[in-house]
């Protein structure tokens, strides 16, 4: 490649600058771009016009209903420090973090690099050191691992008529990103649960704010449970362990009603690419969180579903 060709402008500039405009623009619709023009060094892995354009078209419709989705596949795109053609091992595969958080995989191809085994790095005109990185312009588009249209918060992003107060939970949060790229079993309270528990235990009054927002992370990770267990494998008695640590218990009652704690499972099976949806309708408080918050478990009143 042209190894070694240096610009001096920044790695966005350069972008700008050459025939890069459908990148750029997912890279300013994500806020990137001022990321891009400071001080580095980055390397980024550009996808031509061509590349973008032949990407899948759900995950470009995708984009329109989730910006955390986009965010997470441009961040897939970017790396920190220089990543060159000739410094990358000539045996065997390197992984390097992206700024999105997860890895993506580098092996020598010939005489240029393959990325995650679908897009090349472009033999010709590769290595273009900038002032601020490295420009590796690459010929397809790299999907972050379990990325897909279907992910768990998309899912509920489109169900947020149910969701939208879990879902603004979860980005308050910052848990967005772990139910994006791992498997789980969401448990979502309904908005109603919500209306119902605003005033009882998610504003206390009588705590720090430190503290309000450790039981607020740690009661959103009670209802998220590794690997995706439909409804027709939770059993009577069964304990789940959460991300929050403590088990979630399962009772199956004679009509048929799952229960998860004390709340009751009102539509099942939602299903997503990186697992499953089951709404619920309470919020569930782990006793531990409750005496945190200096709150009797007690006098904690429910919304009245039939228990």
């Amino acid at each position: 490649g042209a190894a070694n060709c240096f610009v001096d402008k920044t790695v966005f500039q350069y972008l700008v600058d050459n025939a890069y405009s459908s990148f750029v623009q997912l890279l300013t619709e994500t806020g990137q771009d001022k990321i891009l023009s400071g001080e580095g060094p980055f390397t980024v892995f550009a996808p031509t016009n061509a590349a973008i354009s032949n990407m899948d078209p759900a995950v470009l419709a995708s984009f329109a209903h989730s910006p955390w989705q986009k965010s997470s596949l441009v961040k897939y795109h970017l790396v920190d420090g220089y990543v060159l053609v000739p410094t990358v091992p000539v045996t065997g595969t390197q992984t390097l973090p992206t700024v999105a958080g997860q890895g993506v995989h580098l092996q020598h191809d010939g005489s240029t690099l393959l990325l995650n085994n679908v897009s090349h790095v472009v033999s010709t005109g590769n290595d273009i050191i900038c002032n601020n990185g490295v420009v590796q312009p690459i010929d397809a588009v790299l999907l972050p691992p379990l990325y897909s249209p279907d992910n768990l918060f998309y899912v509920l992003v489109k169900e947020d008529q149910l969701f939208g107060e879990f879902i603004m939970s979860l980005l308050l949060a910052n848990l967005t990103h772990v139910i994006e790229n791992g498997e789980f079993t969401v448990f979502g309270p309904t908005n109603a649960a919500y209306a119902h528990y605003v005033n009882q235990v998610i504003n206390p009054a009588n705590i720090s704010v430190e503290a309000a927002a450790t039981i607020s992370l740690e009661m959103e990770k009670y209802h998220i449970v590794p690997g995706a267990r439909p409804l027709d494998t939770l059993k009577q008695g069964q304990k789940l362990y959460t991300l929050h640590g403590t088990p979630l218990d399962i009772t199956r009652l004679a009509d048929g009603t799952v229960m998860v704690d004390q709340a009751v499972v009102v539509q099942g099976d939602i299903p997503a690419a990186n697992g499953v949806v089951h709404a619920i309708s309470d919020i569930l408080f782990p006793h531990d969180l409750l005496a945190l918050a200096g709150i009797d478990p007690a006098t904690v009143t429910r919304p009245g579903y039939p228990h």
